[in-house]
C-alpha cells in the first residue's frame, strides 16, 4: 500500500488540493439554526408542548429594552417612552411583533372603576355608559383612547399628591410592576414581542434593537440601555460562537504551523494538513448546504477542531521521517518504511477519536448528537486524506521542497533541537521509569490521590447567564434589568378551562397566581412576577367582590373592551377560546442557580396539577434552556463509560492481547480522571461543553497509546523487554510529543473564545491530552515494567541458564514468557535460547531496516 501511495503521490495531492479549492469557491456556506427548538430532537414532549404554547397563546420571544429615567412619570419622561416603543416597533425592526410600553397601556384601575359603577348604575342609563365605555377604550375611538392610557393620567396628575397617587396605582398593579415599571418608578421597559424565530433572523434583530436603545440613550443622556430576554441569550450565543467558530480556526491553524514548522522546518508538512483539514471542513459545509440542514448550538467549534484533527496523523509521520532523513537514509526507501511503521497506529488512533466522539450521538439532544456525529466523520476522513497526501511532503518535487535552512553550525554539531528532545531526553524518561516502576508509581499515587479527590468536589454550571463572559453586555444588562425590574426568566403553564371565561375559573387562576408568586426557598422569593389572564381582568380581585351575576356581566363586558382596545393581543397572550385553555407566565431571577430554578418549576407543576388536574402543561424558554444543560451533564459518565469500553475494545483488538490493552489505557483514563479532578479543585463547573470533555479526551489521547504499545510489541518480537520498550518509544516518542504537543496548542485556541462553555472545554483538552502524553511516557513504561518485566525477571531467577543476551536476541520470547505458568512454557522458552544461540553462531545477520535498526540500536 505504501509502494502506491508513493507513486501516486502527484495525483493524490494535487486532486485533494484542486477539490479544496472547489469546495472553498463554489461549496454552500453552512448557517445556523437560531430557534430553541433546534436543541431538542423534533418529537421531544417538551418541544412539542413549547411548540403547540405558541400557536395557541403567540410565541414567548420576549425582549425587554430598559433604562433608568428619573423624570419617568412626567410629560417628558412618557414623551422619551413613546419614542422609543417607536424606534423598536415593528415599523422599525423587521422581526419584531409587537410593542407594549407604559406610555400606552390602559388605566386599568379606571375601566375597572367605570365597570362597578356601571353594574350598579340604573338601568336606563346603562346603555350610554356602556357606549361610552367603547368608545374610551376602542382602537377606533383614539382621543378617547389617550384619555385612558398612563400617558394621560401622568398629563393630568399637576400636583405631587397626584403623581404619588399615580406612581402608586402603577407599582401595585400586578400587571404593571416590574415589568414597565420597577417599585421606586424610577425605571421603565419597553416590552418587545419577536417574531417567530423561523421567520427572522435572531442575531440581525437583536443587533438592531441595540443600534436603536443605544441611538436613543444618546440623544437623551440617559447611559446605555440594557436589553435582555431568553431570545437574547440565544441569539448571543449563536453570535458569540459563530464569530469565534472562524476566528479561533484561523488561530488554531497559526499555533499548528508554528509548531510542525519549528519541529520539522518543512513547509510542506504545514500546507499538507491545513489543506486537508479546511478540505474536509468545506465538504461538511457543503454536504449541509445541499442537503438544507443548518448547524446548531455546537458548530462554533467545530472548524477550529476539524483542522486539529489533522495533526495527530501529520505530526507521527513529520516528525519520524525528519529523524530518519537526519541520518542520511534515501529519501524514497525512507517514506516507504515510515508509511509502513506508522500507517497502522495511524488507522487505530483515527478509529478511536472516532469513537471518541461518536458516543455523543447518544445524547439526548440535538446540538450534542450533531457535534460529535460531525467530528467522527472528519477523524476518520482527515486521517485518511492526510496520510494519502504525506508521500508528497516527504518526497516533493526538487523544485519544490518547501525545506527551510538550518545553519551550518546546528547541522555539524548536532540535527536540530527537536532530536535531541524527541531522543535523548525521552529515551531518558523512559528508561528511568522501567528502572524504577516501584518510585514512579508511588509519587504517581501520592501525588495523584489528592486530585482524583477533586471530582467529589465538581459542581454542575446550569445557570446560561453564565456561559458568557463576565464583561459581556448581556450579563451586564440582565444584571440592571433584574436590579431593578426582577426576573426575566419566564415560563408558563398552560390550563385547562373547558367553562370559558367564568367568575368560578378567574377565582382558581387567581389563587394560583398567589400561590405561584408566594413560592420561596430557603427564605428566598422565587417569583418576581406572575400574570394570567386573572391579572387582565381582576387584578385586585375588585370584580370578583360583586354579585355573581354582576360578576359574570363586568367579566364579559371588560373582555370585549380588550379585545376592541390597541391591547387586544395582551388578551389572546392569556385565553384561547379555539383551545379552552388559558396560559399563566411566570418571571423569576434568570441569573439563579439552576437546581433553584428546577424547585420552582417542579413546585409550579406540582400546584397547577393540584388546581386544574393533570392536563396542565410546564414549557417556556427559560425551562427549556435550563433543561439543555441537564441533560448533557446527566449523560456525562454515560458518555465516558461507553467511551472508555470502546477504547479498550479497540486497545484489544489492535494489539491483540487483553492484558496489554488494560495496561494501555490505565495512563490515558487516569490523566483523564486528574483533569476532572483538577476541575473539581479550580472550580470549574460542568457545563454543556466540559461534560463532553471526558469523553473525546479519553479519544483522543489514546492516540498515544496506540503509536506507543503497537512499536513496542514491533520491538518485542526482535528484542528482550527492556531493549524493546526503549526502542518502541524511541520510534513514538517524538511523534507523540509532537502530536500532543500540536493538538494541545490547536485546541487551546477555543481558550480565546467569548463563550465560557467553549473557552473551558479547549483548555481541559489540552490539559487531558498534556496529561495523556506524560502518563504515556512514564507512567505506561513504569506499568510495564512492573507486570511484564517482572514475569520477565522471574522466568530468568526460574531458569537460570538464560541470561540478558539471551533475551535480547530472542525472537517471540514474548510470547514464551507469558506462558511461563506451565511446563510448556518452560521447554518452548529453552528451546527459543537453543536456537537462538545456534542461529547467533552460523548465521549472518540480516541488515534490518535502517529506520528501526538505528533507532533500536
Amino acid at each position: 500500500m505504501s509502494a502506491w501511495l508513493i507513486r501516486l503521490r502527484f495525483v493524490t495531492f494535487p486532486l485533494v488540493l484542486l477539490v479544496t479549492a472547489l469546495l472553498g469557491w463554489l461549496g454552500g456556506t453552512a448557517t445556523y439554526e437560531q430557534s430553541i427548538s433546534s436543541l431538542f430532537a423534533p418529537n421531544d414532549p417538551d418541544i412539542v408542548a413549547y411548540e403547540a404554547a405558541g400557536r395557541s397563546f403567540g410565541s414567548d420571544n420576549f425582549a425587554f429594552v430598559a433604562y433608568d429615567d428619573p423624570m419617568l412619570l412626567t410629560p417628558e419622561g412618557m414623551a422619551r417612552v413613546a419614542e422609543l416603543a417607536q424606534a423598536v416597533g415593528p415599523d422599525s425592526i423587521a422581526g419584531i411583533q409587537s410593542v407594549q410600553s407604559l406610555d400606552a397601556m390602559p388605566q386599568l384601575w379606571r375601566i375597572d372603576d367605570l365597570l362597578i359603577q356601571l353594574a350598579s348604575a340604573n338601568p336606563l342609563a346603562r346603555p350610554l355608559l356602556t357606549q361610552a365605555l367603547r368608545l374610551g377604550v376602542s382602537a377606533g375611538g383614539q382621543a378617547g383612547a389617550r384619555s385612558l392610557s398612563i400617558q394621560a393620567a401622568v398629563a393630568a396628575a399637576r400636583t405631587q399628591e397626584a403623581r404619588d397617587e399615580l406612581r402608586t396605582r402603577l407599582v401595585t398593579n400586578p400587571l404593571f410592576r416590574g415589568t414597565v415599571i420597577s417599585d421606586d418608578g424610577r425605571s421603565t421597559a419597553v416590552v418587545v414581542r419577536l417574531r417567530p424565530t423561523t421567520e427572522f433572523d435572531m442575531k440581525a434583530t437583536v443587533r438592531q434593537l441595540r443600534e436603536a436603545a443605544d441611538s436613543f440613550a444618546a440623544r437623551h443622556n440617559l447611559g446605555r440601555i440594557a436589553v435582555v430576554g431568553p431570545p437574547v441569550l440565544l441569539a448571543d450565543a449563536y453570535t458569540a460562537i459563530e464569530t469565534d467558530g472562524r476566528k479561533l480556526a484561523k488561530l488554531g491553524m497559526v499555533l499548528l504551523a508554528g509548531v510542525m514548522l519549528v519541529s520539522v522546518r518543512s513547509l510542506w508538512w504545514i500546507v499538507v494538513p491545513l489543506t486537508v483539514g479546511w478540505g474536509v471542513w468545506w465538504g461538511v459545509e457543503a454536504f449541509l448546504a445541499w442537503r438544507g440542514m443548518k448547524l446548531s448550538l455546537s458548530g462554533g467549534p467545530l472548524m477550529a477542531q476539524v483542522i486539529v484533527l489533522t495533526m495527530p496523523a501529520a505530526s507521527h509521520l513529520a516528525i519520524l521521517h525528519r529523524l530518519a532523513m537526519q541520518r542520511g537514509d534515501q529519501a524514497r526507501p525512507c517514506a516507504q518504511r515510515v508509511l509502513d511503521v506508522v500507517g497502522w497506529p495511524i488507522f487505530w488512533c483515527a478509529i478511536s477519536t472516532a469513537l471518541g466522539y461518536g458516543v455523543l450521538l447518544t445524547s439526548a439532544l440535538v446540538p450534542v448528537r450533531q457535534f460529535g456525529g460531525v467530528l467522527m466523520v472528519c477523524a476518520l476522513t482527515t486521517a485518511f486524506l492526510v496520510t494519502v497526501c504525506a508521500p508528497f511532503a516527504m518526497l516533493a518535487p526538487r523544485g519544490l521542497r518547501l525545506q527551510l535552512p538550518e545553519s551550518p553550525t546546528r547541522r555539524l554539531s548536532r540535527p536540530a533541537w527537536a532530536s535531541i528532545l524527541l531522543t535523548e531526553s525521552l529515551n531518558g524518561l523512559v528508561k528511568t521509569a522501567a528502572r524504577r516502576p516501584a518510585v514512579v508509581l508511588s509519587v504517581l499515587i501520592v501525588g495523584c490521590g489528592p486530585v482524583l479527590v477533586g471530582i467529589s468536589r465538581m459542581q454542575y454550571e446550569y445557570n446560561y447567564i453564565n456561559s458568557f463572559q463576565p464583561h459581556a453586555r448581556v450579563v451586564t444588562d440582565y444584571g440592571f434589568v433584574e436590579g431593578r425590574l426582577g426576573g426575566i426568566g419566564l415560563y408558563q403553564l398552560v390550563v385547562p378551562l373547558e367553562e370559558g371565561i367564568t367568575s368560578e375559573n378567574i377565582a382558581r387562576l387567581s389563587r394560583l397566581d398567589e400561590q405561584l408568586a408566594n413560592l420561596e426557598l430557603d427564605g428566598l422569593a422565587m417569583t418576581t412576577q406572575v400574570v394570567s389572564l386573572a391579572t387582565a381582568l381582576d387584578p385586585d380581585g375588585r370584580l370578583g367582590a360583586l354579585k355573581p351575576d354582576q360578576t359574570a356581566a363586568a367579566l364579559d363586558f371588560k373582555t370585549e373592551l380588550i379585545l376592541a382596545s390597541p391591547q387586544a393581543e395582551l388578551l389572546a397572550s392569556f385565553w384561547n377560546p379555539e383551545t379552552r385553555a388559558a396560559r399563566i407566565m411566570v418571571r423569576l431571577i434568570e441569573s439563579q442557580q439552576a437546581e433553584r430554578k428546577e424547585w420552582a418549576f417542579n413546585r409550579a407543576r406540582q400546584l397547577a396539577y393540584e388546581e386544574f388536574g393533570p392536563s396542565c402543561q410546564l414549557t417556556g424558554m427559560s425551562y427549556l434552556l435550563t433543561r439543555t444543560v441537564r441533560s448533557v451533564t446527566s449523560t456525562q459518565w454515560t458518555t465516558l463509560a461507553c467511551s472508555g469500553l470502546g477504547v479498550l475494545l479497540m486497545l484489544a483488538v489492535a494489539l491483540r492481547s487483553g492484558s496489554l490493552a488494560l495496561l494501555g489505557a490505565l495512563p490515558t483514563v487516569l490523566s483523564v480522571g486528574l483533569t476532572i479532578g483538577a476541575m473539581g479543585w479550580l472550580g470549574i463547573k460542568v457545563d454543556i461543553a466540559t461534560a463532553l470533555v471526558a469523553s473525546v479526551a479519553l479519544g483522543m489521547a489514546v492516540d498515544q497509546t496506540f503509536h506507543s504499545l503497537i512499536q513496542y510489541r514491533r520491538q518485542r518480537q526482535r528484542h528482550g523487554f527492556t531493549r524493546a520498550l526503549v526502542a518502541g518509544f524511541r520510534l513514538s516518542g517524538p511523534g507523540i510529543t509532537l502530536s500532543s504537543v500540536a493538538v494541545s496548542a490547536g485546541f487551546l485556541a477555543l481558550w480565546f473564545s467569548e463563550f465560557v462553555p467553549f473557552s473551558n472545554f479547549g483548555f481541559l483538552i489540552s490539559v487531558a491530552i498534556v496529561g495523556g502524553l506524560v502518563g504515556n511516557l512514564v507512567v505506561l513504561p513504569a506499568f510495564l515494567a512492573a507486570t511484564l518485566g517482572r514475569r520477565v525477571r522471574l522466568a530468568r531467577q526460574r531458569l537460570g541458564r538464560l541470561d540478558d543476551r539471551d533475551l535480547d536476541v530472542a525472537p517471540h520470547a514474548a510470547e514464551a514468557v507469558l506462558t511461563l505458568s506451565n511446563a510448556d512454557g518452560f521447554a518452548r522458552l529453552e528451546g527459543i535460547r537453543r536456537a537462538s544461540h545456534h542461529h547467533s553462531h552460523h548465521a549472518r545477520p540480516a541488515e534490518s531496516p535502517p529506520v528501526e535498526s538505528r533507532e533500536t540500536s
